[in-house]
């Protein structure tokens, strides 16, 4: 009886393995991407402060981030969540904000 239980759950595991469904992000793809290439311009902005003043012009920075995009934080933390548990979908949305990074350097005059 337990070679039976045994097998079963293995053939169980099996067929559950390879098998992913497609992850959606909580928010239009687009939006995520524009968002994260402020996050990471933001990012930049920050370096130059020290300790609290950098905590809080990040702070000051992401609710910016949250009008201009019109979303909200929990909204933006789900994001990140759905981004952590696939890190294949992290991968290609980052070659995306990379792009989109590098095509605004591109057309800006620095």
């Amino acid at each position: 009886m337990s070679r039976i239980v045994t097998l079963y759950c293995l053939l169980l595991l099996l067929s559950c393995v390879g098998k992913q469904s497609k992850v959606e992000l909580p928010i239009a793809r687009e939006l995520v991407v524009a968002v994260l290439a402020d996050v990471r311009v933001a990012e930049e902005m920050k370096k130059p402060f020290k300790g609290e003043a950098r905590d809080s012009a990040m702070l000051v920075y992401m609710d910016s981030i949250y009008v201009i995009h019109d979303i909200d934080s929990s909204q933006f933390a789900n994001v990140i969540e759905v981004l952590e548990d696939n890190p294949k979908l992290f991968e290609s949305v980052e070659v995306e904000v990379h792009a989109k990074l590098k095509s605004l350097l591109d057309t800006e005059d620095l």
